[in-house]
């Protein structure tokens, strides 16, 4: 494995959320292939977040699964499943060794490094950044500070899994900058939930 940078303010960590069980799907979502490289979604967006700056790159797995396919400079985080994508960031959070955790959900393949560079120079430092689209908040693709992690595991330790519940609290509490999207960007984070997602420009 590369060594690791040193924690520097800027710099930031990510993870990857490859935990889902792809109902909807049919089929493991990771596995797909991804319409611009051909490669299989999960080696895709680790690329991603490398290109977008990410010192080191975690990737959030369900119990079982492996994907021998991603190398180990990748470590994995196991989620159980039942606690949704909770558990991987608290996870994520819980590991990094830099001051923010850049979170990116696997079936974003719409995202792009270059949207992902541009919302994290537009989030001061310290502080994580939100995307605020149409519908809320974009809690699968945004940058959470470590300082995030005690709202993680009081709401995990309380039964509570609703994400947008705990950025909430977040922005209450100015842990978070939010980012209005731009249609463009909203339109970026389409996401593939089921076999006709697939067939969508």
């Amino acid at each position: 494995m590369a060594p690791h940078q040193p924690e520097n303010q800027s710099g930031f960590s990510a993870v990857l959320l490859a935990g889902g069980r792809s109902v909807r799907m049919g089929r493991d979502k990771a596995l797909l292939p991804h319409p611009g490289s051909g490669q299989p979604l999960v080696l895709h967006q680790l690329a991603k977040l490398r290109a977008a700056g990410a010192t080191e790159i975690f990737l959030s797995i369900r119990e079982g699964a492996d994907y021998p396919q991603v190398p180990a400079e990748f470590p994995r985080l196991h989620d159980d499943g039942a606690r949704g994508p909770m558990a991987g960031i608290a996870a994520g959070l819980a590991a990094a060794r830099q001051p923010r955790l850049l979170v990116l959900a696997v079936d974003l393949p719409g995202v792009t490094p270059t949207l992902l560079r541009d919302w994290l120079g537009r989030t001061p430092n310290a502080l994580g950044f939100v995307l605020l689209g149409p519908h809320g908040t974009e809690p699968l693709c945004a940058l959470y500070p470590r300082a995030a992690l005690p709202f993680f595991n009081h709401a995990l330790v309380a039964g509570r899994f609703a994400l947008r519940d705990v950025v909430a609290e977040l922005l209450a509490a100015g842990l978070l900058h939010p980012l209005p999207l731009t249609p463009a960007e909203h339109e970026a984070l389409a996401n593939w939930n089921t076999p006709a997602d697939l067939a969508k420009p």
